[in-house]
């Protein structure tokens, strides 16, 4: 072993750990990968920055403008129109012909759009099918990986492992070259879930906003005598009532919020706290509770303020205390809970950090909407839908249907094919600069700019070798089926640890040198690494749309894996049985 491939193990191992246990945030671990081996002498200044130019690099970013573009157009909104209508005619056909719709767009769109689009929509819909939406969200977001893995440009996994591919001298990956495999396994996958979605905890329920989390126990109206503390102060500066931390919703006076007057004697606080702490502000004589009451949401929609659901799902509110965030002053909302891994957090929220996948409960203007989508929230109610640029729809779908046929044909490249639709996409209006800038997801940017290099550094000390050679023990003497379901497994259980792009781009490397090593074409071992790297099921980190239905849904982490498991099984099943037959070894 030599000291570059010493060096090369070591901060493979390092950065795995920060991966796997976020002490660190992913993008600054990625980064500091980058920079450990530029500083250790391992890459040159230009293969250091390889992740940033990489061609992957550039068409996942293009993607997102152009999924961005079809968002803001509404271009796919007519679907979930219809689907709506349908509900009212066929239940089972409705969230059929939704599950079809996810699967199709999602391998064109990327899928975490269309999950996003489509969360309101089964929301909405639930009612009406005389369902729950904790039946309907996780098989939604399991068909939107599905059918992301039928083309290249369904999923950021796809594009990372033909970029890695190409840099390793092999054909990149076609348009449609894993359509045959992928097919497969959407419609696997689909039977799945629609035998197996009733199986599933119906946790969601029917209640309103306030009902669904559990307000009426934390909230409490108490009047203000004479002499109170907090007499002549604002409420948006009561931090303690009678000595006791608890949150001041609102000023009531004559039934009406006083938004910014001073309290006063006979004025109603409404309080957020845990059922003893208002016991403790009730031991004070200045305070008077008001009638107990089950709180629904037009309780807190007092002039015009509304109860909204927003999920965190960009990269500006994650991994932020709700206090540093400032939601009063920068969207001109009152943070009332936050939901996370089936629990609901009610008191003492300031000191919260928020992570991807966190439902909030808002109460804010409708017009400060826009804010939240900015600052990377997404609000789940129809309330929430943006305005749509109607008029641009229609170019906005040409513009995508160009860069599919561009990209199929080969006319250009798959990152050229995306450059160039999203330029069409900012010419013809469809998409604002500023918005395409908001789309980006720009810590999956930092992610491939750390972890592509780190591939080209196995490749170039031999690392990628030296490590092909140690598997190349384990699986000798395999049937190929075996040996695809052994890369499969391994790029499954990493992406579950880490995350798709990461695991794409550690694994690719090394599954051609695994090829190379047992004299067999490498082709359908990156085949296994890009399914496995997407088919990521049995966990709500494991895949971007996974963690954004985890708070809508009320799901709980065992859910995934109780659901996700089997699924994940079945699949390794198809891959391993398919993939040989498809790409021969």
């Amino acid at each position: 072993m030599t000291p570059d491939i010493a060096i090369v193990l070591g901060i493979t191992v390092i950065g795995t750990v920060l991966f796997v246990t976020e002490w660190v945030r992913y993008d600054v671990t990625a980064i500091g990968i980058a920079a450990a081996l530029l500083v250790s002498g391992v890459l040159d200044l230009p293969a250091a920055l390889s992740g940033l130019s990489s061609p992957a690099t550039v068409a996942i970013a293009c993607m997102l403008g152009l999924s961005a573009g079809l968002a803001e157009t509404g271009a796919l909104r007519p679907l979930s129109e219809a689907i709506t209508r349908l509900a009212a005619r066929s239940r089972s056909l409705a969230v059929l012909a939704t599950l079809l719709v996810v699967a199709v767009a999602s391998g064109f769109v990327n899928n975490t759009a269309v999950v996003v689009l489509f969360i309101p929509v089964l929301l909405e819909l639930a009612p009406t099918l005389d369902d729950d939406a904790s039946r309907l969200l996780m098989p939604m977001s399991f068909v939107s990986i599905l059918g992301g893995v039928c083309t290249l440009l369904g999923t950021s996994t796809n594009l990372v492992v033909s970029a890695v591919a190409v840099g390793e001298g092999l054909a990149p990956i076609g348009m449609f070259e894993m359509l045959p495999v992928g097919a497969v396994l959407a419609a696997v996958g689909l039977a799945y879930v629609m035998l197996g979605r009733r199986f599933l905890p119906a946790r969601r329920g029917a209640d309103d906003l306030a009902g669904g989390y559990a307000m009426s126990p934390y909230v409490a109206d108490v009047e203000v005598g004479p002499g109170a503390d907090v007499c002549g102060r604002p409420v948006e500066q009561v931090e303690a009532v009678a000595g006791v931390r608890v949150d001041a919703l609102e000023l009531m006076r004559d039934d009406a919020a006083v938004p910014g007057a001073p309290i006063r004697p006979g004025d109603v606080l409404r309080l957020r706290a845990s059922p003893r702490d208002v016991a403790r502000v009730l031991t004070d004589a200045h305070y008077t509770p008001c009638t107990p009451r089950v709180w629904s949401d037009a309780d807190f929609e007092a002039g015009r303020d509304v109860l909204v659901e927003a999920v965190v799902a960009g990269s500006d509110i994650a991994e932020r205390r709700l206090n540093a965030v400032d939601f009063p002053g920068r969207f001109g909302a009152v943070p009332m809970a936050v939901r996370r891994r089936g629990g609901v957090e009610h008191s003492h929220l300031a000191d919260l950090k928020l992570h991807p996948g966190d439902s909030l409960l808002l109460k804010l203007p409708p017009d400060r909407f826009d804010g939240l989508r900015r600052a990377g929230l997404f609000v789940v109610s129809e309330l929430g839908t943006p305005r749509w640029r109607r008029r641009r729809a229609p170019i906005a779908g040409l513009i995508m249907l160009g860069v599919v046929l561009a990209t199929a044909t080969g006319a250009l490249p798959a990152a050229g094919a995306t450059m160039v639709g999203v330029l069409a996409m900012l010419l013809c209006g469809c998409l604002s600069p500023e918005k395409l800038y908001e789309a980006i997801d720009w810590k999956i940017v930092m992610l491939l700019a750390g972890v592509i290099p780190l591939g080209v550094a196995m490749e170039q000390t031999g690392a990628a070798r030296l490590i092909a050679d140690g598997l190349l023990g384990l699986t000798a003497g395999l049937a190929p089926g075996l040996i695809v379901a052994a890369v499969f497994g391994l790029a499954n259980l990493l992406t579950n640890l880490i995350s798709n792009a990461a695991a794409a781009a550690l694994l690719t490397p090394l599954a051609i040198q695994t090829g190379h090593a047992l004299g067999i074409d490498p082709r359908p071992l990156v085949m296994a690494v890009a399914f496995g790297a997407s088919l990521a099921f049995a966990t709500p980190i494991g895949y971007q749309t996974n963690t954004l239905i985890y708070g809508p849904g009320n799901y709980r982490f065992a859910d995934y894996l109780r659901f996700g498991g089997p699924l994940t099984a079945l699949c390794a099943a198809a891959v391993a049985l398919m993939v040989p037959l498809v790409w021969p070894v």
